[in-house]
């Protein structure tokens, strides 16, 4: 297993470091290299390349700067390379207006000067949009998608894509344990962006002006103190109201509240693919008591480590954070949650195996990974439950 680039029809690797990132919530993968010694004649910024695991493309774009460090002893070279859709980000847009055009349709139109190619689907056409004096092309498309709970990425070709998370629940092909195929773990629970109260406004006449009459309500009801945030300003789009504005922004916050970074060897999944974004996974950890929980694979890095094999770091969250509130709904209706599975698995009412065994819908693991966890306070999670526990 190699990463290489291709630039100019040559193929160059072997080196000190290397880091290509892609993020669901990005619109730029980018790469980070670190070679012994490499001229800018070889490398000249601006070149267009290509990169390469082995034999599979994973970032097209562009070498977008150069630093090299010499003293006695070394010389090294740091390169950093960038997706196409770059110049999209930092590109302004031409101000214009456009009515009643798909997102993806916009986003062609805008990024078709740039030579981006878009692809994307599902989104319903948007009544006016209109480009403001240096607003960049990223800019205007993202308010385009943000009333449909769109997200922005690219692909290993350079395209931008326009998409919303995954509804596949695939995630059992796909499984990690900490313990089997998980080389290490870092959980990041951040609480202090959420809120026990979510109250949205509708939009008014008028810069600044609140209408009382359009009013969205939620509640995240593992928040343990009362904490209100006040937003104005539901997005002027079909089918978007106060309230799903307000369910939106609560879940947002729970999912992204709750962050599992793992790392695995080597740089295909399960099912023999590479990793990418916006799939789901199947993860357990035995000691915090977590049983297949269905998670959204968020990011994805590719590195090497120190003997110069791939290693694969997967950023998880739960799938609520990042799906239109509709999505998280249809799902919540086919699996109906028991009063006992609504708190995170660190939180107490811990369940007992055998009050586990007698919930409705339980499945136990075939091969009862958690047998030694049988005390009072192991907190048993139904598999199938916790996508809508945290």
């Amino acid at each position: 297993m190699s990463i290489s680039v291709r630039v100019n029809g040559s193929k160059y690797g072997s080196f000190t470091s290397a880091n290509i990132t892609r993020s669901l919530d990005r619109a730029v993968s980018d790469l980070s290299l670190t070679v012994a010694a490499w001229g800018a004649s070889r490398f000249p910024p601006g070149s267009a390349v290509e990169v390469f695991v082995d034999e599979h493309k994973v970032l097209s774009g562009y070498f977008m700067r150069l630093k090299k460090s010499t003293n006695p002893k070394q010389t090294s070279t740091t390169l950093s390379i960038l997706s196409k859709t770059t110049d999209l980000v930092d590109s302004s847009a031409e101000p214009g207006s456009f009515v009643g055009l798909d997102p993806v349709v916009l986003a062609r139109t805008l990024a078709r000067k740039h030579s981006v190619d878009v692809v994307g689907s599902g989104f319903v056409p948007v009544p006016r949009v209109r480009v403001q004096p240096g607003e960049t092309v990223f800019q205007t498309v993202e308010r385009a998608v943000r009333g449909q709970y769109g997200l922005i990425t690219d692909d290993e070709e350079g395209r931008l894509v326009l998409t919303h998370a995954t509804t596949k629940e695939d995630g059992g092909s796909r499984r990690l344990a900490v313990g089997k195929n998980v080389i290490s773990v870092d959980y990041d629970i951040d609480w202090t962006k959420r809120f026990k109260t979510y109250k949205v406004f509708g939009q008014g006449k008028g810069v600044g002006n609140v209408d009382h009459a359009q009013v969205g309500i939620e509640q995240d009801e593992n928040a343990s103190r009362e904490r209100l945030l006040i937003l104005v300003g539901a997005a002027s789009q079909p089918g978007v109201t106060a309230r799903n504005r307000a369910t939106w922004e609560r879940n947002q916050r729970i999912g992204q509240s709750i962050g599992v970074n793992v790392t695995v060897r080597g740089w295909l999944d399960p099912l023999g693919a590479i990793w990418k974004p916006n799939v789901m996974v199947s993860y357990t950890d035995p000691d915090i008591g977590w049983v297949e929980v269905p998670l959204l694979l968020v990011s994805t890095r590719f590195g090497l480590d120190n003997s110069g094999a791939i290693i694969t770091s997967l950023e998880l969250h739960p799938r609520k954070g990042y799906e239109p509130p509709e999505q998280t709904a249809a799902r919540g209706a086919r699996l109906p949650r028991t009063p006992f599975l609504d708190r995170p698995p660190w939180q107490p009412p811990y369940l007992t195996k055998l009050q586990a065994q007698q919930a409705k819908g339980w499945k136990w693991p075939a091969n009862d990974v958690l047998s030694r966890h049988q005390g009072a306070t192991a907190p048993w999670l139904a598999p199938e439950q916790t996508e809508d526990v945290y």
